[in-house]
């Protein structure tokens, strides 16, 4: 299974967020659009979409399932790098959060 590593600043990230805000998870996702966004951390539990591959140094690691298998053994080690002006938060500066409703979708499609 995957193995986990903190570097120091991301340690301190998440002892942070703890402190300010509560228990973070932090899940590995695909990766996005973006560089370095494929690291997900918030103060809900993963949906069942993500397995969890454990605690690392105290926080709660999950991992996109469809990527599980991807990583094999790799070890893997999360950075944090200083902020990177490139792009904003709607969640953070607009006090909103953007998804895709599924459900939604489902229902308006029409069977057989």
């Amino acid at each position: 299974m995957t193995q986990v590593k903190l570097d120091p600043e991301a340690k301190e990230v998440l002892k942070r967020i703890r402190v300010e805000r509560g228990e973070p998870y932090v899940s590995i996702v695909e990766d996005g659009c973006c560089s370095f966004s494929n690291v997900m951390v918030t103060l809900q539990k993963p949906s069942d979409d993500f397995q969890r591959l454990g605690d690392v140094d105290g926080y709660q690691f999950y991992i996109k399932k469809s990527l599980a298998g991807l990583y094999g053994t790799k070890d893997i080690t999360i950075r944090a790098l200083k902020r990177i002006d490139d792009s904003f938060s709607v969640e953070t500066e607009y006090g909103y959060k953007l998804f895709v409703d599924y459900d939604v979708l489902r229902a308006s499609v029409k069977l057989g």
